[in-house]
């Protein structure tokens, strides 16, 4: 997907099939046409990004480890971490669900239960990311004033 924005997209669907299991693994979907013929699809991708992106070098402390965040990603959809180690720390445990909670412009609090996906990389490099199926709504990118990991709150504007 790289180099996409301002592209001509070309699009092809022929014959829309459902396909039934009938929640059988053990016999094949059965397909039923319900839609017969053919479309084209044709649009100039030209969206303007509204993630916000943030770099930083904040240290945050869990379980008697320093990490620094570096970067954090906002978008309506979803919040990404990104965070470093120090390698003599590589074979600790990281924590889990590092955001806590989002602080809005308005006052309202949103609160992190779980991250929809992490890892580790070389046991130093830590990703986070929570995507709207965690937050149960969008929210408004631009007005994400704070975020809490760990305990810290960070300030973004």
């Amino acid at each position: 997907c790289e180099n996409l924005n301002r592209c001509e997209i070309y699009l092809q669907l022929t014959d829309l099939y459902l396909y039934h299991d009938l929640k059988d693994d053990s016999t094949p979907a059965k397909p039923e046409l319900i839609c017969p013929g053919t479309w084209t699809l044709e649009w100039k991708f030209n969206y303007k990004s509204n993630m916000k992106t943030y770099r930083m070098f904040e240290s945050i402390e869990s379980n008697g480890v320093t990490y620094y965040l570096t970067k954090v990603e906002i978008s309506p959809i979803s919040v990404r971490l990104e965070a470093f180690r120090m390698p003599q720390d590589r074979q600790k445990e990281h924590p889990n669900d590092l955001l806590e909670s989002l602080y809005f412009e308005d006052g309202s609090i949103l609160t992190v239960e779980s991250e929809s996906s992490s890892g580790v990389r070389n046991g130093i490099f830590i990703d986070s990311y929570i995507d709207v199926s965690e937050f149960g709504n969008a929210i408004d990118a631009d007005a994400v004033k704070s975020i809490t990991i760990c305990g810290k709150e960070i300030k973004l504007h």
